[in-house]
């Protein structure tokens, strides 16, 4: 403890410069200590670990619900995904782009003015 104190008032003798310098060397030290250990943590939990995991699982849990929303009635742009979604399990993975029109069946909100 003597020597910490020491070291403090040592500095509080230097220029205003050299204190500048000081504070900056521990804050930045200070942080790269914090950084490590969360790195090391991170590191020893797997939290960086990617599973193993293939597009093609992807795509089969993509197509699903396009099918059912292309059966259920949705518009011919949801069938057009649907349909684009589906591929046989020769063929190498990839992405796939389909053009289709835009369509919105949403309707219109109404406009509502408001007097002030």
């Amino acid at each position: 403890m003597k020597s910490i104190l020491k070291h403090i008032e040592r500095a509080k003798e230097k220029p205003h410069h050299e204190r500048k310098r000081l504070a900056l060397t521990w804050a930045g030290a200070s942080a790269g200590g914090i950084a490590l250990v969360w790195l090391a943590a991170s590191l020893s939990t797997g939290a960086f670990y990617i599973q193993d995991s293939s597009l093609s699982q992807n795509e089969v849990q993509v197509a699903a619900p396009a099918e059912a929303r292309a059966n259920a009635g949705a518009s011919a742009g949801a069938a057009a995904v649907g349909a684009a979604n589906q591929s046989s399990a020769d063929a190498p993975a990839g992405i796939k782009i389909v053009d289709s029109p835009a369509t919105s069946t949403a309707p219109r909100p109404e406009q509502t003015v408001i007097p002030f």
